[in-house]
């Protein structure tokens, strides 16, 4: 009959075999149920976000004072980038850019959430618009970076 050797303490121990290190760790059962909790927490946060993030397709508005919607703006494929506000055309009003996982960054009046242009570029676009007078001529540009390997 084998018998089993209880464990006081928790022990890590590596060896090397050739050019192969091997590790091991000797765990009492309060740390083999803290290594479980810790490795479903860990893959909590790495699927749960990607289940989450493939079923979002639009942007919404809402307003400041109550909280309800205000608007919504359907784009062609997934949004994983973060809006980012500022004046671009230069009418006194706030537009909104996206970028979607449809290759294209969109503008959209900030109080109606109507497209006012779309710009198509060669990849997906996973990052944030940016916005800054790039050129020093007074006018906001925007900035975005593309899976092409571009920023456009």
């Amino acid at each position: 009959m084998t018998k089993y050797r209880k464990f006081k303490h928790n022990k890590l121990s590596s060896f090397s075999l050739g050019r192969n290190k091997i590790t091991g760790i000797s765990a009492n059962s309060g740390m083999r149920k803290n290594i479980i909790i810790g490795l479903s927490v860990l893959l909590a946060f790495l699927i749960f976000p990607l289940m989450v993030s493939e079923e979002v397709e639009y942007s919404t508005g809402f307003t400041g004072t109550t909280g309800s919607l205000a608007w919504s703006f359907t784009t062609g494929y997934i949004i994983r980038s973060s809006p980012a506000l500022g004046d671009v055309d230069g009418d006194g009003g706030m537009e909104i850019l996206v970028g979607s996982n449809d290759n294209k960054v969109y503008c959209l009046d900030g109080t109606t959430g109507i497209k006012e242009w779309g710009f198509l570029t060669g990849g997906d676009l996973n990052s944030s618009p940016a916005l800054g007078d790039v050129d020093g001529d007074g006018n906001m540009e925007v900035l975005i970076g593309s899976d092409d390997n571009k920023v456009y």
